[in-house]
């Protein structure tokens, strides 16, 4: 077992090897202190499972790799790097411990809430009010940007590598699954040179054009990715949702960049769209404080309890009252069909 510490950096993310492992199962104890209850997610690199301590007596997340790699070339062993890296961070969940030495390599976690993009899904009405999305958009800022303080950007950015917290945490934002980080800089130095046909990186949703030319990503496309999450928040989708051919989402993005995109949004997202470059530091300071007018506009507070619960519980009181008109229009359905009933009765005599 290896402590979650490790000082060494690799700038390069490691190689999958081919062979493939089976998932872990119910009831199977890892390194006799993890018992495996349930997969809560899984990725192209490794899956997530919910787990029990057995000694500590508490919940976790373990994320075990799906191939049989090298144990230097491990991707849990790159993730593990990044925590470490990371660990300052309030929206880094915390790292417990990891282990390259054994076959599926592991990482485990601490629990966190659903994802965003869970969340979403339970609301019928996917169009949030502008000033709970610039809560979100505003929590996941600054996760990005603590992740570029420590050197790296994350290269998918997306509702599904964002959760909230659990218990006393439950109104904070994570960041999660660092399979596709690269180190961009070293501390205080300016970026590393540009690369050129680098392969892509990302989901295609929501990834940069930039992304789709395969070139070298930087800090602005994790921040156009951060965009497309907040317009699909703010309209119920985006434009390519229900495309699935790479070209032509790519070809909808250049003919609709996030400043044509913004024009029917809030001019705080316009002013967000338009500061998205290269090689220059993003001004996060900026970007927050745009976000923090959108917020003030709509009287969302901050300081409150996350949104969510309050729209979940909400949708849950349309539902249960949905379910309750229905069971008022059955009741009267069958009163009706009763007195039908006996009026035909009473004919008959």
């Amino acid at each position: 077992m290896l402590p979650a510490s490790d000082n060494h950096m690799e700038r390069r993310r490691p190689k999958v090897e081919a062979k493939k492992l089976g998932p872990l199962l119910p009831e199977e104890v890892i390194n006799h202190t993890w018992c495996i209850e349930e997969e809560i997610s899984a990725g192209a690199f490794g899956a997530v499972y919910k787990a029990f301590d057995l000694v500590k007596g508490n919940y976790v997340a373990i994320k075990a790799s799906k191939t049989l790699e090298n144990s230097k070339r491990s991707h849990i062993r790159w993730e593990a790097k990044v925590y470490e890296q990371f660990k300052g961070s309030s929206h880094c969940p915390k790292m417990i411990a990891y282990d390259v030495n054994t076959t599926p390599h592991f990482l485990v976690l601490e629990l966190l809430g659903p994802s965003l993009s869970y969340l979403v899904k339970r609301l019928k009405s996917k169009a949030l009010p502008k000033g709970i999305v610039a809560a979100i958009i505003k929590q996941c800022l600054g996760a990005i940007k603590d992740l570029h303080n420590a050197c790296f950007i994350h290269r998918d950015v997306k509702p599904s590598n964002f959760a909230v917290g659990s218990g006393s945490n439950r109104s904070k934002i994570y960041i999660i699954d660092f399979g596709l980080c690269r180190k961009y800089c070293h501390e205080k130095e300016c970026p590393f040179s540009e690369r050129f046909d680098v392969g892509f990186r990302g989901t295609v949703r929501y990834a940069s054009t930039r992304a789709h030319f395969k070139k070298d990503l930087c800090r602005a496309d994790d921040l156009t990715s951060l965009f497309y999450m907040a317009y699909e928040l703010l309209a119920g989708q985006l434009p390519w949702k229900h495309k699935s051919d790479t070209n032509v989402i790519l070809s909808m993005k250049l003919k609709l960049p996030p400043t044509t995109m913004a024009e029917a949004l809030d001019v705080n997202f316009k002013l967000f769209a338009e500061h998205l470059n290269y090689t220059s530091e993003p001004n996060y300071e900026m970007i927050e404080a745009l976000l923090v007018n959108v917020m003030q506009e709509d009287n969302v507070d901050e300081n409150t309890l996350f949104g969510w619960e309050h729209l979940l519980k909400k949708e849950e009181r349309k539902i249960s009252k949905h379910k309750q008109n229905c069971k008022e229009i059955e009741e009267q359905c069958a009163r009706k069909a009763a007195c039908a009933g006996e009026e035909e009765m009473g004919d008959e005599k």
